[in-house]
């Protein structure tokens, strides 16, 4: 091994980490790309430890051991990037480049353009309406709720450049919610179901399926530094959110929050979770020719989560939803040869407890601390049912492809 060689293997392995972990892709997988390629170039002695937010990569063999550590202060979500970064990790295992060549294969990538602003705003706003009607609006509260998202995604731009870029996009995210949906309730007169339906749906584009996602796989891999880092940004997103709708609503919601909601039909509910889908996907950078296959696994999913919530509860249908689009999703992967996540995180959005948040701080706002309780309590339950269908789901089709490799061995 000369020091050149191993000079360059780090290079390229830090700058394909540091692409993956920038853009969303979960630690074990920039682990196992980085072991990829350098096994592929000869380093037997190669090793990675990932975090959310650095990588330490080193190199030991004769007549050297030479080690790197690369910081991810900012991050982005731009899942095309992780998904070529990935596939050109499998090019490499199969013997078909340089070194040389996937360095400027690397640099190539480096240079592919996020979605663009206009775009991320237009289909956030569009997706948020989409997900007020899967939550039983109407076209008004459809329209409401676009405002919502528009407004919401021109928020995080605003603080794009900023240290406290989480918490800030969402705390003013979730207070600009608030504010256009509470104008419109007193302006055209709206009952306290088109409220909920309004802001649970605004709210959505601003929640991180992709945190919660990775955190849960992350765990599952046994890291659970990353884990449980990653489980906590998402937890620290939704309650900004909250924060910043409670804050508003604390000024103008009415002492009587009754409601009743009115489900929409079964056919409409799903058509918008697909559809919302396809838009939240854009959100995320995702190749565009998986984004049809990620629309159908979402509608199939949320149709089984309300097939079993009215049979056998919320909860059971969470769960099972969860596990049959994770299933899909791996499916999928393997099917075309890329990343489970792009499949996964962006699916499982229409299941995100929006609604439960948004009874929770409005229970909070009014005292009505019993209620708050229940309500949290239910929402956390629900995120739980979400991860523990996540794990199902892929130790299922992990166990199974298992077992048909060892018959046809």
């Amino acid at each position: 091994m000369q020091e050149s060689d191993a000079q360059q293997m780090l290079a390229i392995a830090g700058l394909a980490a540091r692409l993956m972990l920038q853009n969303g892709a979960e630690t074990y997988r920039v682990e196992d790309t980085v072991l990829r390629m350098g096994c592929s170039f000869g380093f037997s002695g190669i090793d990675a430890l990932a975090f959310s937010t650095g990588i330490v990569i080193s190199i030991s063999g004769e007549p050297c051991h030479q080690a790197v550590v690369r910081r991810v202060s900012r991050r982005n979500t731009n899942l095309t990037i992780v998904d070529e970064v990935n596939a050109l990790s499998r090019r490499v295992a199969a013997g078909n480049l340089t070194m040389q060549e996937t360095w400027d294969a690397l640099k190539e990538i480096e240079k592919t353009p996020s979605t663009k602003p206009w775009q991320m705003v237009l289909c956030a706003g569009t997706a948020a309406g989409l997900f007020a009607v899967m939550f039983g609006g109407g076209a008004l509260e459809f329209a409401v709720a676009m405002v919502c998202g528009l407004l919401g995604q021109i928020v995080g731009y605003l603080f794009r450049k900023e240290d406290l870029q989480l918490v800030l996009s969402s705390l003013f995210g979730g207070a600009v919610s608030a504010i256009v949906s509470m104008g419109a309730f007193f302006l055209f007169r709206l009952d306290m179901s088109s409220l909920e339906s309004i802001i649970s749906g605004a709210i959505l584009p601003l929640m991180s399926g992709l945190m919660m996602t990775n955190a849960v796989r992350d765990t599952m891999r046994g890291d659970l530094v990353s884990g449980l880092g990653r489980g906590a940004e998402a937890l620290l997103v939704a309650v900004m959110v909250a924060v910043g709708i409670g804050v508003v609503i604390q000024f103008y919601l009415p002492t009587d929050a009754s409601v009743a909601v009115t489900a929409p039909p079964f056919w409409l509910s799903v058509l918008c979770s697909a559809f919302a889908t396809l838009l939240y996907a854009v959100l995320m950078s995702v190749p565009v020719h998986s984004m049809p296959i990620t629309a159908v696994i979402a509608l199939v999913g949320y149709a089984v989560y309300l097939g079993l919530w009215e049979a056998a509860g919320e909860q059971t249908g969470l769960f099972a939803a969860s596990a049959v689009i994770c299933m899909l999703s791996e499916y999928s992967a393997r099917r075309f040869k890329m990343v489970t996540t792009l499949f996964l995180c962006t699916a499982l959005m229409p299941l995100v407890p929006g609604l439960g948040l948004f009874r929770t701080m409005r229970d909070l706002v009014l005292g009505n601390y019993g209620d708050a309780l229940i309500n949290g309590a239910n929402t956390l339950f629900s995120l739980g049912s979400i991860a523990l269908g996540i794990a199902l789901g892929s130790l299922t089709v992990r166990n199974t492809m298992r077992a048909l490799r060892r018959r046809r061995s």
